[in-house]
């Protein structure tokens, strides 16, 4: 595919003019290009990481969640799949009284603040179960959280795919030798900013209405609560919200992409052999060099 772009004129005078660029020699060509192949290595394993984001089950959310906010009564950590909150050192039961008044006759519930919830179960619980909803304001940042998480899913696995194969053709195609290096800085430089492009947008929404919006977002319950346990429950949230955080997951991703922009700067800092004119007299024409390292 790239060895036909290399045929066209403009295509072969843009990845010509990377090729001239570098002010690394031949001694540590190959230290800093096995340090780029271990950095890569080491986005590969980050963005592994990020891929717990799809997982349903509580305690893998809460070691790589993607957010999370804890006080001194609730934790609550959140990834691509949803969301879970469980309770902090205050409480140490999970079921907890709350009572409202409607109409001038209070109504009371045992609720379970220990949930595991999918992002579509907490939209759906809006009306299902709307004293654990609104007590904890889930409505609020459910909708757009869920929104931002459903864009990043395709973006992990884009990363995924990428990262994997950014890797191998820096084993199997690597740019070791010098005169055999036509055409492949090229390639590694687009495989390697790519990445970088498609996704950073999709990862700064995720920040901004996962995190940015939710420690926006003032506590503004007024529930009229008729039990000690259920005015604590109330007045615990109102005054301790805390601060909701970006978690492993995410930065994981995110400084997968760091490395990317690392390994760019590395491959375009590493001179390569110009890419002959097709049909040219040369030592060196494509019917003699191959042109490896596809993407």
């Amino acid at each position: 595919m790239f060895s036909c772009c290399f045929k066209i004129s403009l295509c072969r005078k843009l990845c010509g003019a990377t090729d001239k660029i570098g002010c690394v020699g031949e001694k540590l060509r190959t230290p800093v290009l096995a340090f780029d192949a271990f950095i890569m290595f080491i986005a590969l394993i980050l963005v592994i990481v990020g891929m717990f984001g799809f997982s349903s089950t509580g305690d893998v959310i809460k070691t790589t969640s993607w957010a999370y906010v804890e006080n001194d009564y609730f934790k609550t950590h959140t990834n691509l799949w949803g969301i879970v909150v469980s309770l902090n050192d205050k409480w140490d039961f999970c079921n907890q009284d709350v009572c409202v008044w409607f109409g001038g006759v209070p109504y009371c519930r045992e609720v379970s603040f220990c949930r595991t919830l999918s992002w579509e179960d907490v939209v759906d619980r809006a009306d299902d179960n709307p004293i654990a909803v609104e007590v904890l304001q889930a409505d609020q940042y459910s909708e757009d959280c869920k929104d931002a998480s459903d864009g990043c899913e395709p973006a992990v696995i884009i990363l995924l795919i990428t990262s994997v194969l950014s890797f191998l053709k820096r084993i199997v195609f690597g740019r070791w030798i010098k005169e055999k290096d036509v055409g492949r800085k090229c390639i590694s430089l687009l495989t390697t900013l790519l990445p970088v492009v498609t996704n950073i947008g999709t990862l700064s929404n995720y920040y901004a209405k996962c995190v940015d919006a939710l420690n926006d977002t003032p506590y503004d319950q007024t529930f009229n609560a008729t039990t000690a346990i259920g005015e604590q429950i109330v007045t615990a949230i109102r005054d301790q919200q805390g601060q909701w955080s970006a978690g492993p997951g995410y930065w994981c991703l995110f400084a997968a992409l760091v490395i990317h922009v690392v390994s760019f700067i590395i491959n375009l800092m590493v001179p390569a052999s110009e890419i002959p004119v097709p049909g040219a007299d040369s030592k060196k024409g494509f019917s003699d060099v191959e042109v490896q390292g596809r993407a």
